[in-house]
């Protein structure tokens, strides 16, 4: 029997008439080989060319592809695969090669929810300090048995609150506010025990919403907030700092396990070279865009009650869950 394979016309209509359901739907098969590359992997996320995800993504194609084993890593960003949601459940599939993503990956692997507890880490050094450790080996071991294989962490930064309303100073500034959250148990729970209301929006769909008034506001690091250009729909930032904030890259299993044994270790090399360069990149890059967004013309501030809001937010860590309950016990050890 012959297989007709669609054409990319017909997978996108697909996709677009049929929303997740369709992209998850898409055969194996699709994947597609370049001319000049013994075989090429589709790479998909959600945010702009200037995220860090995105520049994550792009060191990665360079540094597999430089070792001339033939692989090319075809990067889709800004969605243009689907939202978050689709491309993680498309890369638990096998249908997508490859995704940058965030919280939306812990309903595959909720050890990743750690990374995201309110004022567990001191700095995004602290945090790298684990990543690197035994708490990353865990994740990647947790990964392994959802069907995915880790290829490395992407430097956020640490996050902080915008709103269209007033600057956040203590615990009562978050009363009413309505606030867009990623779609995480950790994220909810935290900004709920702040007092806000709060939404979970796909991040693709965050500018509109914030410009539309949707919502009140969001919490990005400053890097962010800058290259998805919210200080176009943003007036105040106040640097909460809550959350060491990651996105991660996951690729399915079986077709990284399918590749010869010297692509598997050029990729997971490649993953590696990416991640430091993005935490380079970022240490370098979060007061600069702290100087450009007040000269956009955000009002930016240092609220004086973050005590306060540690001792808010105190229950989530308490309450985290077997789960993540020894990887917390572990990290406060020290």
């Amino acid at each position: 029997m012959i297989t007709k394979i669609p054409t990319r016309f017909e997978i996108t209509r697909r996709r677009l008439l049929g929303g997740v359901g369709a992209l998850a739907a898409a055969p194996a098969i699709l994947r597609s080989t370049g001319a000049d590359a013994a075989v090429t992997l589709k790479l998909g996320h959600s945010g702009s060319n200037e995220w860090q995800g995105n520049l994550w993504a792009k060191n990665f194609a360079e540094a597999i592809e430089a070792t001339n084993l033939g692989v090319k890593i075809e990067i889709y960003p800004n969605a243009q695969l689907g939202q978050d949601p689709a491309l993680a459940q498309a890369t638990k599939l096998g249908t997508l090669d490859i995704t940058v993503n965030g919280p939306v990956l812990q309903q595959y692997v909720p050890s990743f929810a750690v990374m995201d507890l309110p004022f567990l880490f001191r700095d995004l050094q602290d945090a790298h300090k684990w990543q690197d450790g035994s708490v990353g080996a865990k994740i990647k071991s947790d990964c392994e048995s959802a069907g995915f294989h880790f290829l490395g962490w992407i430097d956020i930064g640490m996050r902080s609150v915008t709103t269209n309303r007033r600057p956040i100073e203590t615990v009562a500034d978050f009363k009413g506010l309505k606030l867009r959250v990623p779609p995480g148990k950790v994220f909810v729970s935290t900004f709920q025990a702040l007092g806000a209301s709060v939404q979970s929006i796909n991040f693709g769909e965050l500018y509109t919403a914030l410009q539309q008034g949707v919502v009140d506001g969001q919490e990005n690091p400053p890097t962010t907030i800058r290259v998805q250009k919210y200080y176009e729909v943003q007036k105040y930032l106040s640097l909460t700092r809550h959350i060491a904030s990651f996105a991660f890259s996951v690729m399915n299993k079986k077709v990284y396990e399918s590749q010869p044994e010297a692509v598997r270790k050029a990729i997971d090399e490649a993953g590696r070279t990416a991640t430091e360069k993005g935490r380079v990149f970022l240490e370098q890059d979060e007061n600069a865009s702290l100087e450009f967004l007040r000269k956009q013309g955000m009002q930016i501030n240092e609220p004086k009650d973050i005590s306060g809001f540690r001792a808010a937010t105190r229950a989530v860590i308490d309450e985290a869950g077997p789960v993540l309950a020894p990887l917390v016990k572990e990290i406060l050890k020290t």
